[in-house]
């Protein structure tokens, strides 16, 4: 895959996926990238979020995602004439979701709470899609504060109120 289809996020303007994608290589730890959505509405975001994808070179026929982090919606959709079906799970980490596409490839993205601060919730898809990141999930969402990860006073994101142990991976 080419690996120009994957950048760092811009200012998104209205209706835009705010997401940031690492580039594809064969040694991938964590997170594929992040995710900023605007809502917990699987309905209104997964659409926006699968015709991001395939932008960027990224097919998705299928979504998995925590069912207590999102509101009930649909199990399948039809984004610009694909079927995707969406498939929930509670044993999914609360901020993670994977597509995966046709040939099986899974994208995994660590998923910013849709009601993080703007300037924590930008830092944090930065980190999430800077491929010399080594920040754990729960350090990019602010949820580690242990010595050797980043805090709130050193540039890391501050805590979000949701925070759970499954996050990290």
């Amino acid at each position: 895959m080419n690996s120009d289809l994957h950048n760092t996020p811009t200012a998104p303007t209205t209706g835009e996926s705010r997401l940031a994608l690492k580039p594809r290589s064969d040694d991938r730890g964590g997170a594929d990238g992040g995710w900023w959505p605007r809502s917990t509405d699987p309905d209104t975001e997964f659409p926006t979020l699968i015709t991001a994808l395939a932008a960027r070179g990224v097919p998705v026929r299928r979504v998995s995602y925590n069912l207590d982090a999102w509101d009930a919606g649909e199990r399948r959709l039809t984004v610009d004439g694909v079927l995707v079906r969406l498939e929930g799970f509670h044993s999914t980490p609360e901020h993670v979701v994977t597509v995966i596409g046709p040939d099986r490839t899974r994208t995994r993205l660590l998923v910013i709470p849709h009601d993080t601060a703007d300037g924590t919730a930008e830092t944090a898809l930065h980190t999430a899609g800077d491929p010399t990141s080594t920040a754990t999930d729960r350090q990019v969402l602010g949820l580690d504060t242990t010595p050797d990860g980043p805090t709130p006073a050193s540039g890391g994101p501050a805590a979000h109120s949701r925070a759970t142990d499954a996050t990290d991976r």
